[in-house]
């Protein structure tokens, strides 16, 4: 039976300084399998060794052969052995170290070897983990290996080990600097492909890093004072703590136009994204010219169709009371009513005209409703028609104006009465910051809701199509949302939105 002998710890004499085996500074060139096969040499030398293996951690309890030397390793390269299978692997399983002295010994695989006359088995230890195992033969003519030889090679398998995990480190590292590079190099193509430019300013306001159009535009506004101030503003602004901050500014003198956003960093530097809008705000400055020249146009002829209608009354009123003057008091009522309709256009002319001014002070939509309701409940009575109003959830005061929000409701449920058919409910729901008014009456095409708050649009055979125009200029004055929904033969609801609380 071969004589075995384990070492739980080192032997206590201290080994003979070995580090003349080791080139350490060729691992990072040479690679961890070529360092390991020159050591290994080097090993097998000092030791008098006829054959020499390491084993390395595959993953899992396996364990594959990367690099030997001499005659005895006979084993091809990528062998593998198991966690206590073999000498080597019950050196693994057990942390000892071995030494095997006999003629006929097992070799690392657990097979029996006739020329191993005696064998070191050494784990390569990183603290508490087997990194892997170094295993050293001398032939039957040699001598065998004794506890000064186990010493020396448990002092050659720490280096070695540490040799190994700083090797895999290194790798480790230079795999995660590598992904880092590309990410870094993915992430400058982007930025360098984006119209907008991008920058990283530090605390000093000096420019960390920047992306190619940065270049072009910081060449393009070198002398524009406001420009540079409004950079260092934002900086700054940025980071006294705001997460975003978005800015517009124009610079007179060369009349051009940026939007910046500056969000702070950890380190307190602050990303910096700038890009320039200036035909954007030019075109939108010119549609905004059409489309006012095109409203004018627009509500000229309105004006002089809607005009033409009353004025002919008042006329033929007019010619009537010439022919008969008897018919005088009867045609005058026309006279007036003609008259008063023309006043109500020019209202509404006036009201389209001009900007919203907004009276706001605490206000409650509750009031409001039950002021509409007085106001609408005698007309829907006379038309056979429904008016129901309902109070969701608590409705506290708001800050609004209430007389244009009165208008407000006031138009849609007028609206409301007249897409309604005799018997049909008009319902008015009242919630803490708006309401929404619903009909069942003919309802929309998406081509009606897409026109629908156009100046002059309108579905009514005598209407001017300023109605909802005026209400989404005052509900936009207010800072809130209207919206619709609507289909053919369902009906039409409109939901208007407050975002202001009273304090």
């Amino acid at each position: 039976m071969p004589t075995i002998s384990l070492l739980a710890e080192s032997s206590s004499r201290t080994p003979d300084p070995l580090w003349s085996l080791f080139d350490l500074s060729a691992l990072p060139t040479l690679g961890l399998q070529a360092f390991l096969g020159t050591t290994l040499e080097r090993v097998a030398v000092v030791f008098e060794a006829s054959g020499a293996t390491i084993f390395l951690d595959n993953g899992d309890g396996v364990f594959g052969l990367v690099a030997k030397t001499g005659s005895l390793a006979q084993i091809p390269l990528g062998a593998v052995i198991e966690v206590d299978f073999g000498l080597a692997g019950h050196a693994l399983a057990t942390r000892k170290s071995l030494i095997v002295d006999d003629s006929v010994a097992e070799n690392v695989a657990g097979r029996h070897r006739a020329d191993v006359n005696s064998a070191l088995i050494v784990p390569l230890m990183n603290g508490d983990e087997a990194v892997g195992v170094l295993n050293l033969s001398r032939s039957t003519e040699e001598s065998a290996f004794g506890a000064e030889d186990l010493a020396k090679a448990e002092a050659v398998a720490h280096t070695i080990a540490l040799a190994i995990t700083n090797a895999k480190l290194v790798a480790q590292t230079q795999a995660a600097l590598q992904e880092a590079q590309n990410r870094h190099e993915t992430l400058r193509g982007v930025l360098d492909s984006v119209g907008s430019a991008v920058m990283v300013i530090d605390r000093d306001n000096q420019i960390l890093d920047r992306n190619k159009r940065s270049d072009e535009m910081l060449a393009s506004v070198a002398k524009t004072e406001d420009f540079k101030e409004a950079v260092q503003q934002m900086t700054s602004l940025s980071r006294q703590g705001e997460t975003l901050r978005t800015a517009k500014v124009y610079d007179s003198r060369s009349d051009r136009t940026w939007t910046m956003h500056a969000v702070p960093l950890s380190d307190g530097s602050t990303v910096l994204t700038i890009e320039e809008i200036t035909d954007f705000v030019r075109s939108q400055s010119e549609i905004g010219r059409v489309r006012r020249l095109a409203e004018i146009g627009q509500m000229t002829a309105a004006i002089a169709h809607e005009i033409r209608n009353p004025l002919t009354g008042i006329r033929s009123a007019g010619q009537m009371i010439q022919s008969s003057p008897d018919l005088a008091e009867e045609l005058g009522a026309v006279v007036m009513e003609e008259a008063e309709r023309l006043n109500k256009l020019c209202d509404n002319f006036l009201d389209f005209a001009r900007p919203v001014h907004l009276e706001v002070r605490p206000a409650s939509l509750v009031a409001i409703a039950q002021r509409v309701e007085r106001l609408e409940a005698p007309s829907f009575a006379e038309e056979g028609k429904h008016l129901v109003f309902r109070y969701e959830g608590e409705t506290p005061l708001i800050l609004l104006d209430d007389h244009r929000v009165e208008q407000v409701m006031l138009n849609l449920v007028r609206n409301a009465r007249e897409a309604s058919a005799p018997d049909q409910f008009v319902e008015v729901i009242i919630r803490s910051t708006g309401f929404s008014v619903a009909d069942h009456g003919v309802g929309m095409t998406s081509e009606q809701q897409s026109m629908l708050f156009s100046p002059f649009f309108t579905t009514k055979p005598h209407g001017t199509g300023l109605g909802l125009t005026n209400v989404r200029k005052i509900v936009d004055a207010h800072g809130g949302t209207l919206s619709v929904k609507s289909a053919p033969g369902e009906g039409t609801a409109f939901e208007v939105s407050f975002s202001r609380r009273s304090a």
